[in-house]
């Protein structure tokens, strides 16, 4: 299937995923602080969805972990790359860490 998306439709694929991670985390992190019992099933979902992505990203390469995570997942200041890579390695870069987790994913 991957082979037939373009890099837009794989970026957004990835956009999604993390949209779903920030509202598990989120959901999360109150559940945590109002002692929602565990047996809760969409308590347990979450933490099964954000340990999956937490995995994912474990097999992926640092550089990868280091965009998808900034990203797409924190979702932090636009110009947080500047810190690490120039604008120009950073483009290449994330369309390759793209790739990479969508393939860690089994897409």
């Amino acid at each position: 299937m991957k082979s037939n998306l373009t890099s837009q439709e794989l970026e957004k694929i990835v956009l999604h995923v993390a949209k779903i991670y920030r509202k598990s985390n989120l959901r999360n992190t109150i559940n945590k602080n109002y002692n929602v019992k565990e047996n809760n099933l969409l308590y347990k979902q979450d933490k099964d969805f954000i340990h999956t992505i937490e995995c994912l990203l474990g097999e992926c390469s640092r550089d990868t972990r280091c965009i998808i995570e900034n990203e797409f997942l924190k979702k932090t200041d636009s110009y947080w790359y500047l810190d690490f890579y120039t604008k120009s390695t950073f483009y290449r870069l994330k369309k390759k860490a793209v790739k990479e987790f969508i393939d860690c994913m089994g897409i």
